[in-house]
């Protein structure tokens, strides 16, 4: 958060232990520590009623609802691309069956006419 490297800390402790010498300096870090803790936990308080008062949860909520909306939206849409491919390939064979059903029995009928003429012919 403040990028404070471990040297910067090194001279801040140092520069403490000379201000406030090496009999004091544990109790000052402890009351350090704790000023720091309380800080910490105002800050997250802060930060939990502000997020309460604007409603930031009920915002994520409800862009996430959209996204899922929108890919709901898209599923949707290829399902329907898919069906209208899935008719189409189905006319294109009902067509070519029946195109090839009324081609066959006139093959077969003037197969077996001709069968039926060389059998009186002989």
């Amino acid at each position: 958060m403040f990028d404070i490297g471990f040297t910067e800390l090194l001279i801040v402790g140092v520069v403490a232990l000379l201000v406030v010498g090496p009999e004091r300096l544990p109790e000052a870090v402890k009351t350090a520590a704790l000023w720091l803790g309380r800080a910490r936990g105002m800050l997250s308080d802060a930060k939990e009623s502000i997020k309460d008062e604007i409603g930031l949860d009920d915002i994520r909520q409800q862009l996430h609802n959209e996204t899922v909306l929108s890919d709901l939206k898209q599923a949707q849409e290829r399902v329907n691309q898919a069906t209208t491919s899935v008719r189409s390939f189905e006319a294109e064979t009902m067509e070519q069956l029946k195109q090839s059903v009324t081609d066959s029995p006139d093959d077969d009928n003037g197969s077996k006419a001709d069968t039926q003429t060389s059998d009186n012919d002989q």
